[in-house]
């Protein structure tokens, strides 16, 4: 069964840089692996934090990229640059390490945004200019779903 986490939350970083996962989305984790986690640098100004079952999945789409090809070389150290396997305690804490608290400029609090197979972490206030709303977003939307019915008739 697939991965859905949905739901915006508030949550706050201790001393050490752990992150209690919100317990809303504890419900969507896979019932194999629930503490073992792999935490990503997103594309965006955050963090992306993948169960470890849809981490292997996304995988193996990795497996038929040419590695003779110096773009999929350099496409690959970058993906891979920015990943750590995090574990969960008994507490659903996992600590996020500092060079991503630094380099993203966390502090005490964090939006955690549950999105469909991933989990995104957020400064606060950079999440605001990387959200669409009103027309904008009506736009998107249209766009996105058309795609994904423009790719099922194929």
């Amino acid at each position: 069964m697939a991965v859905r986490f949905k739901g915006e939350f508030v949550c706050k970083l201790d001393s050490k840089g752990r992150l209690m996962f919100p317990a809303r989305l504890k419900g969507a984790l896979p019932a194999v692996n629930t503490m073992s986690l792999v935490l990503k640098k997103g594309f965006e100004p955050c963090l992306n934090l993948y169960p470890l079952a849809e981490w292997d999945a996304m995988m193996d789409k990795f497996d038929d990229i040419d590695e003779f090809s110096p773009r999929a070389r350099k496409f690959e150290r970058s993906f891979f640059r920015g990943v750590e396997e995090v574990e969960m305690d008994r507490n659903y804490r996992f600590l996020i390490p500092k060079k991503f608290i630094v380099e993203l400029g966390f502090e005490k609090e964090v939006k955690v945004l549950g999105v469909n197979n991933r989990v995104e972490i957020w400064d606060p206030e950079t999440l605001e200019s990387y959200v669409a709303e009103g027309e904008e977003f009506s736009e998107l939307a249209s766009d996105m779903m058309k795609a994904d019915k423009d790719k099922q008739a194929t």
